[in-house]
């Protein structure tokens, strides 16, 4: 009789697969999309830390039970839909204003791996270094045995402008960090909710996101649209007026971290958690 919720802060269903998985490579069966698909069926609720994520979870599970050979139970597709929803995820932040901006510093704070797409990140860094755009680089993040190799190709390029690269141990050194840097260039090819931008912007950096993914939703798109990029080519210029103008930024970062605080602290999020848990169980 006791009642089960299961939370999806990500799902293997709608992941992309990384070309490196031996799962991909040799075609073997779907045994994690099978997990997710009977917790999820099982469970008294379901939910996903973004209205982005259910729906991609639901598509994903359309195109996963196409391949059962027969009984492919279609109908608890909408059996799972009508009883998830989302909530989002609490962060650890702090209400921060930012100081004066002077010198372009740009942040990476993602895990050192493919769907991040750092490809597109760097390729990006490169051209600004052609046409001699002045700017600082900063690199967070966890990297594991075996990472993309454009790191390695992008520190010793851009060896020049680099302030820190690499992991960084303590969170106070990250906190440090994030408050040092003041542009945001986000490239990921996944991200279904997106904590370590949330992390940023909350300390005063100004985002440049694609207008896909959970992005639109978690930076509020309709009051927001100037922070979104469409293609390469876009995010590219946007990222040269954002060091161009540099200084007048700091009223924009501002505004949008104290709505991404006030949103997004755990603080904040508790409470809803508190209440949505009670309001189930009673």
């Amino acid at each position: 009789s006791i009642k089960t919720i299961m939370y999806f802060h990500e799902n293997q269903l709608s992941y992309p697969w990384s070309p490196l998985d031996k799962d991909l490579v040799l075609k073997r069966d779907l045994h994690y999309h099978y997990i997710n698909y009977t917790s999820s069926l099982v469970s008294d609720y379901n939910y996903f830390n973004s209205e982005y994520h259910l729906e991609s979870y639901t598509k994903g599970l359309k195109k996963y039970l196409r391949k059962m050979p027969d009984l492919r139970n279609q109908d608890t597709i909408d059996e799972i839909y009508n009883k998830s929803s989302s909530l989002p995820i609490g962060c650890n932040l702090e209400n921060f204003d930012k100081t004066e901006t002077k010198t372009p510093i740009i942040l990476w704070n993602h895990r050192w791996e493919y769907d991040k797409n750092p490809e597109l990140f760097f390729k990006i860094l490169f051209k600004l270094k052609n046409k001699k755009i002045d700017f600082k680089l900063i690199v967070l993040g966890e990297k594991y045995k075996e990472y993309p190799e454009i790191f390695n190709i992008a520190q010793k390029k851009l060896e020049n402008e680099i302030i820190h690269f690499g992991y960084c141990h303590s969170h106070r050194e990250y906190i440090k960090y994030l408050k040092m840097s003041n542009i945001l260039p986000i490239t990921s090819n996944q991200d279904f909710f997106g904590i370590s931008i949330v992390e940023a912007v909350s300390y005063g950096n100004y985002p440049i996101l694609p207008k896909r993914l959970s992005y639109p939703e978690v930076f509020n798109y309709k009051k927001n649209m100037n922070l979104f990029y469409n293609d390469d080519e876009q995010l590219f210029s946007m990222l040269i007026k954002a060091i161009q103008n540099i200084k007048s930024l700091d009223k924009t970062t501002n505004n949008l971290s104290s709505y991404i605080y006030k949103k997004y602290n755990w603080k904040t999020i508790s409470k809803k958690y508190d209440q949505t848990f009670e309001s189930f169980f009673n």
